[in-house]
């Protein structure tokens, strides 16, 4: 939710980039040198020599990022990028190995059916950048990300009493901000911010959504299908995060 990669593929850039230093070390140096030396007694490994250290940990970082025809041509030819050609294409090499695997997961696994509705790309979400623009919106930003994260497709048609307006529901968070009557005032309010954002279609296009669609535009604080001025897009991001949150703590206390 934070757009951030996994520890491993922080620590594999790093083994890279380390990597494409002692590669483009003048031959004489020292490091160079037992690098080389390594990747032969890794390459020609008759049993004599154990299969750890940096060496094997560097190629088979190498080919899992798919990045092992330039060591290849390196050891062929001597030639290997420079430091500053080798970081834009290590940090491009990992983000794609890591967005393939994010969406991999969120795709075959059915407790991200809902969740994959919410979060469309590996970004921050918009409630984070809201948060960083206006720090008291922080709490209401946590809020909402939790509520993301635990969000699932309720497939099992339960329906639940609730104890202030004495509906049914299937989900409590869609009822806090569709249809619970106890909730009413602050769902006028949400409204009416809503419909200064103009154009004023705008307010229609969301009033067309059906319950559980609106809740899940609502936790994605985005406007992917009606594009929005930059400002207007912000304000409504601003809404979403301080209502959600309004939404579901009142509803609890």
């Amino acid at each position: 939710m934070i757009g951030w990669f996994s520890i491993e593929s922080y620590v594999d850039e790093k083994k890279l980039l380390f990597l494409g230093r002692i590669c483009n070390l003048s031959c004489e140096s020292v490091s160079f040198r037992i690098l080389i030396r390594r990747v032969n007694d890794f390459k020609y490994n008759d049993g004599s020599h154990s299969n750890l250290g940096f060496t094997v940990d560097i190629m088979n970082i190498l080919q899992k990022y798919d990045l092992s025809t330039y060591f290849d041509d390196f050891c062929e030819t001597g030639l290997f990028p420079s430091p500053l050609v080798w970081k834009r294409i290590v940090k491009t090499a990992v983000a794609a190995f890591e967005i393939v695997n994010w969406t991999r997961r969120i795709n075959i696994d059915d407790d991200f059916v809902a969740f994959k509705t919410i979060k469309k790309a590996y970004a921050p979400h918009s409630a984070w950048t809201r948060a960083l623009k206006h720090p008291n919106l922080r709490k209401q930003a946590y809020y909402l990300i939790s509520v993301c994260c635990l969000v699932r497709d309720n497939g099992n048609g339960q329906y639940i009493l609730c104890d202030r307006c004495g509906r049914m529901f299937l989900d409590p968070l869609v009822h806090a901000i569709a249809s619970c009557d106890y909730l009413d005032e602050t769902r006028d309010n949400f409204w009416c911010e809503i419909i200064n954002i103009n154009p004023i279609n705008f307010s229609i296009f969301l009033a067309n959504m059906s319950d559980e669609e609106l809740f899940y535009y609502l936790l994605s604080c985005n406007s992917d299908n009606f594009p929005l001025e930059t400002d207007l897009l912000e304000t409504f991001q601003a809404i979403c995060v301080r209502f959600i949150y309004k939404f579901e703590t009142l509803l609890q206390d």
